[in-house]
């Protein structure tokens, strides 16, 4: 059915997405009554659920976008959503390491802690201990963008591989 629908290519892919985006965030402000209670009991800074926030609903949305993407190529949707996983856990093993000297060296090691800026794993541990990275903890709103940015790249390749999954169909 999906191969003999009117919509653009582009349409089906955001329209597919957004129906994702859509559980997401009600689930995300389904936990925002909680969360107002501990700032202003002052469990938590306003800061770090913004942080929180942001980091989550970037990281959901790069793994929509890239669970989307590879379900064109996958037979299921499980293997699909395995493999969108997993790129985007082994993603950020040499964001770590690079973070990981920065933090070893005690900041000497400055470029390590730009993977704080580029990839949300290391902008959320950046975050998590601002007493220990100083400026990379506000690292959170350059890898939100770059995220973003990612995600966006992923559903623009999933509407052209769509694209040719509907010219090559027998029925068009």
């Amino acid at each position: 059915m999906l191969l003999l629908t009117p919509l653009l290519r582009g349409t089906i892919t955001m329209g597919k997405w957004k129906a994702v985006m859509v559980q997401v965030l009600t689930l995300a402000l389904s936990g925002a009554p909680a969360m107002a209670i501990s700032v202003y009991l002052g469990g938590v800074g306003a800061v770090d659920v913004a942080w929180c926030f942001f980091l989550s609903m970037a990281l959901s949305s790069l793994a929509a976008a890239r669970t989307i993407h590879t379900s064109l190529r996958d037979g299921t949707v499980v293997e699909a959503a395995f493999r969108a996983y997993f790129i985007i856990l082994l993603s950020c093993v040499p964001y770590f390491i690079l973070y990981g000297i920065a933090r070893g060296t005690g900041g000497v090691f400055w470029p390590g802690y730009v993977a704080a800026f580029i990839h949300p794993y290391c902008a959320w541990e950046a975050a998590a201990n601002p007493a220990q990275t100083g400026f990379a903890a506000w690292g959170w709103i350059g890898a939100t963008l770059v995220t973003a940015g990612l995600a966006w790249f992923y559903l623009v390749r999933t509407a052209g591989l769509l694209s040719g999954a509907r010219m090559a169909s027998a029925f068009l």
